[in-house]
């Protein structure tokens, strides 16, 4: 990866010099075919990323940058400048790297204590920085602690409290431990494995057993809390109001087309059910049957029969399901974004999804499908 890095910055600033072309003839300078008439054609240079000077001044592209000082110009590498008084960069805040017609230079907060600690981090006593190669500009990162910023490669850094990635924060779980490993994209704590940033896999074997279900610590008060199964993070029901809540927060949006790849596993009925056929009305509205209807095909079968059994109650024929797309989504939750935003839980046992259109559908499911565990089990996962 280091290698295709490497080669990818070649090939970007040798895109750059085509781009950001000077050109000495006719005893004059030009920059895309515009003369600058200002310009010293003996003491001309071109430094990089459309930059250049001579005696008298410094130019961005064509044109004159009147806030720093000729004599002493210089540039660092790709991504910072110097002169006598200070070290400057390209801001991430400004325009894109070719369309930006002024490339302005930004100063850094403390040229005094500025320092390159790795290619792409440096710091100062104010800020710490990271130079991104594929767009040429740094940025200022986020709540960065100076004094123990540590880069750990190209792609990694951490400090005190956080760990980054390409400059920006992570969600880490323990950053005491954190390292890179393999030399490349890919990071680990003692309880997690990182890929670009992103947590990707756990370490912790009751985190694998319980992730995407519902637990309930039997030897308290059967508090019940949901395990994440993206993120090793669990959260607590509580009453049925919340219970609701929190799972809702927790949910992502599926179209209904996907949805439906995924089978139905039926609670008891919740909420006002208008042709008693032993469906809500609010499911049935998820769902797209009649809820004032007991058999909205009019097949001689019930809704709630032809459910249970797997055909379409909508139609003809049986319900196609795609199992092996519902066990890749085993124990998340899913909210309905082409319709009303209704939400539904994966179950990660039988691979069903469950309603939860209500506060008392979320404690169904909660008491119903909720797995219990041991006092051991849950302070080992936390």
């Amino acid at each position: 990866m280091r290698n295709i890095i490497f080669f990818s910055v070649i090939v970007f600033f040798a895109l750059s010099s085509a781009i950001f072309a000077y050109e000495v003839k006719d005893g004059g300078v030009y920059y895309d075919g515009l003369e600058l008439l200002n310009a010293d054609v003996n003491s001309f240079e071109e430094l990089c990323c459309g930059y250049a000077k001579d005696k008298n001044n410094v130019y961005a592209k064509d044109k004159i940058m009147e806030e720093v000082d000729s004599k002493t110009f210089e540039r660092v590498n790709n991504y910072f400048y110097k002169d006598k008084d200070g070290y400057y960069y390209r801001d991430a805040s400004l325009v894109d790297y070719i369309n930006d017609k002024d490339r302005k230079l930004v100063k850094v907060s403390d040229s005094d204590s500025f320092t390159l600690i790795e290619t792409y981090y440096s710091k100062d006593n104010v800020n710490c920085y990271y130079s991104d190669y594929k767009s040429d500009k740094t940025y200022i990162m986020d709540n960065c602690e100076v004094d123990s910023l540590q880069p750990l490669n190209e792609y990694y850094a951490k400090d005190a409290d956080t760990a980054y990635y390409l400059g920006k924060e992570m969600d880490v779980k323990d950053i005491k431990t954190f390292r890179v490993i393999n030399s490349g994209e890919n990071a680990e704590d003692k309880y997690i494995y990182y890929h670009k940033g992103a947590m990707t896999d756990s370490k912790n074997p009751v985190y694998k057993r319980l992730k995407g279900k519902i637990v309930i610590r039997t030897e308290d008060n059967g508090e019940a809390y949901y395990i994440n199964p993206q993120i090793e993070k669990i959260h607590y029901l509580g009453r049925p109001d919340d219970a609701f809540r929190v799972m809702r927060e927790q949910g992502v949006g599926i179209t209904t087309a996907n949805l439906e790849m995924i089978p139905i596993g039926l609670n008891v009925a919740s909420g006002p059910d208008m042709d008693g056929d032993g469906l809500s009305d609010l499911l049935e509205d998820a769902i797209r049957t009649d809820k004032g209807k007991t058999d909205t095909d009019e097949d001689g079968y019930d809704d709630y029969e032809e459910l249970i059994s797997g055909f379409n109650p909508r139609g003809d024929g049986s319900l196609e399901y795609d199992l092996n797309f519902s066990n890749i989504h085993k124990g998340k939750i899913f909210l309905q974004i082409e319709e009303k935003g209704e939400a539904w839980y994966v179950n990660p046992d039988d691979g069903k999804r469950y309603f939860l259109g209500r506060p008392a559908d979320a404690f169904s499911v909660m008491r119903n499908l909720g797995l219990g565990i041991s006092n051991n089990d849950f302070i080992d996962f936390q």
